[in-house]
């Protein structure tokens, strides 16, 4: 069975988010996002929301076991004058889809590795925080991994 799928082109509109930025290693990286999505979904349903798509995890610099992101877990909600509230910014970016075990660490680098080879391949340039769309999908986990790319007029 295959666990990544390989890497396509992606429309990711703008997102209207709960968010929560936190500064973590690997090691309680799985516990950060779950206690995040968890205690964001408390606040959604406090100020009347629910989540309207898959929670998305930002990794606004790398986690590793020394290094510490900042990692910042969004709760999409429907856009309501609440505090904590922000706006994703709509992107262009390629995608590859992990499931199972792949969704692991460090197992979960090589689908970072196969975005950024076709990144190099194509000639894109990267263009922001890659992001991880976390959902289940026939009872299984599944990371989508978004690689945000520059648009042609601003790659060069």
């Amino acid at each position: 069975m295959e666990t990544i799928a390989t890497t396509q082109l992606r429309h990711f509109p703008a997102q209207t988010v709960l968010s929560r930025i936190g500064r973590v290693t690997v090691a309680g990286l799985d516990a950060f996002i779950e206690e995040s999505i968890a205690m964001l979904g408390r606040e959604a349903a406090a100020a009347g929301m629910a989540p309207d798509a898959a929670p998305v995890v930002l990794y606004h610099g790398d986690v590793d076991d020394a290094r510490d992101g900042p990692v910042e877990v969004c709760l999409p909600v429907p856009s309501k004058p609440v505090a904590g509230i922000r706006q994703l910014p709509a992107i262009t970016a390629l995608v590859a889809q992990a499931r199972g075990e792949a969704c692991d660490f460090p197992a979960i680098l090589s689908v970072y590795g196969a975005i950024m080879d076709r990144i190099a391949e194509e000639g894109l340039v990267p263009d922001g925080p890659g992001r991880e769309i976390h959902h289940q999908e026939d009872g299984e986990r599944r990371i989508l991994v978004a690689m945000p790319i520059a648009s042609p007029d601003r790659s060069a």
